[in-house]
């Protein structure tokens, strides 16, 4: 048990700092290679803790969780075609984010025995790795999303999920949200969450020219997600859950990554 028996790291957060050594171009959609990354890192430190999430997870029923999320990776130098993101010599990063005890350091040592090695047919080299602060949450925060927030529905006549966009039943979304976030809790955690209130909100001033959606599409699976700030009113602990998690669903593709 990865969640109980580890002593834990100093930090769940880290920055990873690249250098681009050559121009080249990658797709819009490479989601699913920052998920590769992430685990081949973890395994040149840790194989049993990349196996297992990779191959198992963390369950509750039906539920799995992976317990670790990124951002986007940000370029110093680039530009975009309609065929993709065209890289140039310079710098890239991302951010990685983790509840789990030792992820973060697991991660960063392995990068740094990989540390040369081609991001799809990008050649990169770690530059720096800077781990993150821990932060304090209080009852109530504002987030800004840097990756969308996915929520889905299943629906027994259709073989893919329906993704909600929030405005057609804010509802119905605030619930699956708060669900995610207290399954999430009593599996990591082994308890129930006291919750004495829930508020959720998007600034749905960012709402006015067309709703902030994001698809995107994750090896074969096309996923639509909302990207905008947020006002969460609840139980601390579950606000820095899902902020080291991500919130809502698919965290581990890459889904949910707030600052």
């Amino acid at each position: 048990n990865f969640i109980k028996k580890q002593k834990g790291g100093n930090y769940l957060r880290a920055e990873i700092k690249l250098i681009v050594k050559a121009k080249a171009i990658i797709p819009y959609n490479y989601q699913h290679a920052l998920t590769a990354l992430i685990y081949r890192g973890l395994g040149a430190e840790s194989q049993r803790l990349a196996t297992f999430l990779h191959d198992t997870g963390f369950r509750q029923n039906t539920k799995t969780f992976k317990f670790f999320t990124f951002s986007p990776l940000s370029f110093t130098n680039f530009k975009t075609i309609r065929e993709g993101i065209v890289v140039f010599p310079g710098f890239a990063s991302f951010k990685v984010s983790s509840p789990l005890p030792e992820f973060i350091d697991y991660l960063t040592s392995g990068l740094w025995v990989i540390r040369n090695f081609k991001f799809l047919n990008l050649p990169v080299s770690i530059r720096e790795i800077v781990p993150l602060p821990l932060k304090n949450f209080k009852d109530e925060e504002i987030f800004v999303l840097k990756s969308p927030l996915v929520l889905a529905v299943k629906n027994e006549e259709k073989t893919t999920p329906t993704y909600l966009t929030y405005v057609e039943d804010r509802d119905l979304y605030r619930e699956k949200l708060l669900n995610n976030l207290i399954n999430k809790y009593r599996v990591y955690y082994g308890r129930e969450p006291e919750i004495s209130t829930f508020d959720f909100t998007y600034d749905e001033s960012f709402f006015k020219e067309k709703l902030p959606t994001r698809l995107i599409t994750y090896k074969d699976q096309k996923i639509r997600g909302l990207c905008a700030p947020f006002k969460i009113k609840t139980n601390p602990e579950l606000i820095s859950l899902g902020y080291y998690a991500g919130f809502g669903e698919k965290n581990s593709m890459g889904f949910g990554f707030v600052e």
